[in-house]
């Protein structure tokens, strides 16, 4: 593995326990059980792809959401976002020449958690940067020198793997993150989904 982009929220940064508490904050007649179905339910389809060519409207909307985000996350001490510190750790030791995180979400609470850690990608690009993961990732292969196929991607959701399945290498599923085995088993051979953090190695 020499070229790896890895997905942000549910791979790198153990947020989704966070987004479900956002949710249910800004819609409190959920039940916990509705709030959890909406976070799979949000994560089944491309929102942000290229290819969808979202509205100025629509983008504003994603901004603002981001921001209120932020804003609850500080309100409940949740900040800077935890990581997954044992996976970062395999990571680092497997001395992967070309780290970088490509996220729909925003570099304002990524880069300070990040900073955290000893990932030390090379890029950081979130929402502020494109809405879309496909040119995001162009971006990143353009200052490598390297072509897309020669990316392996990881994420923790199917809409990730809809989105940039056809552009990269390989795209890995996490299932520590949003979306199970089960799902994520659905649009990805058994051999490319990390049941656990040890699981990499099997990659390598």
């Amino acid at each position: 593995m020499k070229n790896i982009i890895f997905d942000f929220d549910g791979v790198i940064g153990n947020t989704i326990p966070l987004f479900a508490n956002y949710h249910k904050y800004k819609n409190p007649h959920l039940t916990d059980e509705q709030v959890a179905q909406d976070m799979i339910n949000y994560f089944l389809e491309p929102a942000h792809s290229h290819q969808i060519n979202p509205s100025a409207d629509k983008l504003l909307k994603v901004s603002q959401w981001l921001s209120d985000f932020i804003l609850f996350a500080e309100k409940e001490n949740a900040l800077p976002v935890p990581l997954f510190y044992d996976f970062i750790n395999i990571v680092v030791k497997l001395n992967i020449p070309n780290k970088a995180i490509v996220s729909s979400g925003s570099i304002d609470y990524i880069l300070p958690a990040i900073s955290t850690s000893s990932l030390n990608p090379s890029h950081i690009l979130g929402f502020e940067d494109h809405h879309s993961k496909e040119e995001k990732i162009k971006i990143i292969c353009k200052d490598w020198g390297i072509s897309t196929k020669e990316i392996i991607y990881f994420t923790d959701t199917i809409a990730d793997i809809l989105e940039v399945r056809d552009m990269v290498k390989t795209v890995i599923g996490c299932t520590w993150g949003a979306h199970s085995y089960d799902l994520l088993s659905t649009v990805l051979p058994k051999n490319q989904i990390l049941k656990s953090f040890d699981d990499i190695y099997k990659l390598a």
